[in-house]
């Protein structure tokens, strides 16, 4: 399935299709939003950026609409037969109290974990890009669907409002996912007016943040102070080595740790950004303090 996701899934679709990386809707998006605070000449369009997260989403997959999405994109009925016999085969059964209840199937959904399950989502995803697509014809919008997370830039007036909210309206009538407004905000341009700012927010029913926070787990908005920007991977280096019991790691297993654990974090972040050196040493004195410390309340020291 994987060799012909390329020739029916939208473009703007950078996960799992083969010859196609997630780290250039990272890129775009990042762009994009750069150019929404730079200040707006006269007669230029205002701008927002909305940030959906979909709620459940391998779990609210419906299989009529799976089997829909398979057939109007071309693949063969034999084809489709086949891969809903995969789908439709699961079952499950409830352990409450050391008891396992009896086997029971679903009627939705997808299993997480499975290697067909990305591209399934995939397919069922590509109905939300072709609404999308529908719209931007007219000028109104523009998508980047990524899996769980999509972002879409549009107009920052009534009509490029009106026009989201119907899209959101209409696939989750189709396809049965929903939005989780409370994860998902709304980011606007510079000169944004103040009455179309409230507007806008109070029909689609989320937040204003005063930048994009994060997309696939990077921050997309990064100004001067970097230092700021990438603070969360501080965090997470803190968070995995109070999660492990110092005195049980030997000096082997630290170094396993560290290398295997605490320098991949930031791994992914080094592939789009340059951290700013005073941070580097800030997460090297971090692993300097793990490697040398015998137990949590302890400072150790630091043999040179």
């Amino acid at each position: 399935m994987s060799d012909v996701l390329g020739y029916c899934i939208y473009e703007a679709q950078g996960a799992f299709v083969p010859g196609r990386l997630i780290p250039d809707n990272v890129l775009i998006a990042y762009e994009v939003l750069h150019s929404l605070k730079m200040k707006k000449k006269r007669g230029q369009k205002w701008n927002f950026a909305l940030k959906l997260d979909m709620s459940k989403a391998y779990d609210r997959v419906e299989w009529d609409f799976l089997a829909g999405m398979m057939k109007h994109l071309g693949f063969h009925e034999e084809w489709i037969i086949l891969i809903m016999r995969c789908v439709c085969s699961v079952s499950y059964s409830v352990s409450i109290n050391e008891c396992n209840n009896d086997w029971f199937s679903p009627s939705r959904g997808l299993r997480q974990g499975d290697p067909l399950s990305p591209f399934l989502f995939l397919i069922c995803a590509e109905g939300f890009s072709i609404l999308i697509e529908e719209v931007r014809k007219k000028g109104l919008m523009k998508g980047a669907p990524i899996g769980r997370a999509s972002i879409l830039f549009g107009d920052a007036s009534r009509e490029g409002a009106e026009a989201v909210r119907d899209v959101i309206k209409e696939y989750e009538l189709i396809s049965e996912q929903r939005v989780n407004f409370e994860k998902s905000l709304i980011y606007f341009g510079a000169n944004v007016n103040l009455d179309v700012k409230e507007y806008i927010v109070n029909l689609l029913g989320v937040r204003v943040a005063p930048n994009p926070e994060k997309y696939l787990g990077l921050p997309i908005m990064v100004g001067r102070k970097k230092s700021w920007a990438f603070a969360n991977f501080a965090d997470r280096f803190r968070k995995r080595i109070e999660g492990w019991s110092l005195c049980y790691l030997s000096i082997g297993g630290k170094e396993v740790f560290i290398k295997s654990v605490l320098q991949a974090i930031p791994l992914y972040a080094m592939q789009y950004f340059l951290m700013p050196k005073s941070f580097c040493r800030k997460l090297e004195g971090i692993m300097n303090k793990f490697w040398w410390t015998n137990n949590k309340s302890s400072k150790g020291i630091h043999w040179s």
